[in-house]
């Protein structure tokens, strides 16, 4: 499908046409530095990086006017490389690589996965692999090379996105990694009717989890219900008591 105002970048492949001078027309790919760099009888590269077909083909047809009259250029985009696709994983229903080859969101790119399933914890994580090409303004400092070590990681609540919240939808960058978190188990045991493990998604209560397994059991001391909490890098667990029947 034709992209309106796509902005090149190296590794595209332009088909150049010059009418009637058959060997000024050629098959020409975008180089590392974003130039054209070897059109036919041209010296000089044309620069192509993050500018449209049209502003490209108008310095082309101005290079080649020292070679003929009025030269009638035409120039299509037949190769779309300059854009690493991003990478949607976890909790979702179909984990896909999606080309980005014009602008995407957040939910976007969730949609195009088959959405989001039922064992998704509350919060996704963005990771910008590459830097911004074309930045705008303001966006100068995204588009400085990136270090492998310190990349930048946005995290979105599921909860903010299907909330409409504009923060919450973020643009897509190409080469993003996007990871919907898996929620962890919690396992509820003791006086309850079905002793079982559950999906601890944002928002779980006590009250939801003991209604998950079941109910409590008639001899339960609701007065006295225990949560065993491990904290990450912690050697004992934490034990938290609820007044339940309060």
């Amino acid at each position: 499908p034709e992209i309106v105002n796509y902005p090149l970048g190296p590794g595209d492949v332009l088909e150049i046409k010059v009418f009637g001078v058959a060997e000024l027309s050629s098959i020409s790919r975008i180089d590392g530095y974003g130039n054209l760099s070897s059109l036919p009888f041209l010296e000089k590269p044309i620069p192509a990086k993050c500018r449209d077909e049209i502003q490209v083909q108008n310095s082309i047809a101005e290079a080649y006017k020292r070679l003929i009259n009025d030269p009638q250029v035409s120039v299509r985009v037949i190769e779309r490389n300059s854009r690493q696709p991003a990478l949607v994983f976890g909790a979702v229903r179909q984990p896909t690589r999606v080309p980005m080859q014009g602008s995407l969101r957040l939910n976007e790119l969730i949609a195009t996965s088959g959405g989001i399933t039922e064992r998704a914890g509350g919060s996704i994580q963005i990771l910008h692999t590459q830097p911004v090409m074309c930045p705008n303004p303001g966006e100068e400092q995204e588009a400085l090379p990136l270090k492998g070590t310190d990349l930048p990681l946005k995290v979105v609540r599921i909860a903010d996105m299907k909330a409409g919240k504009v923060e919450a939808n973020p643009a897509i960058r190409p080469g993003d990694y996007v990871l919907v978190s898996e929620a962890e188990q919690v396992y509820i045991t003791g006086s309850v009717v079905s002793p079982s493990a559950q999906l601890l998604t944002e928002g779980l209560t006590l009250s939801r989890v003991l209604a998950m397994a079941g109910g409590t059991r008639k001899e339960a001391n609701l007065s006295d219900i225990r949560i065993y909490r491990q904290k990450i890098g912690a050697v004992h667990q934490d034990v938290l008591r609820v007044d339940y029947a309060a």
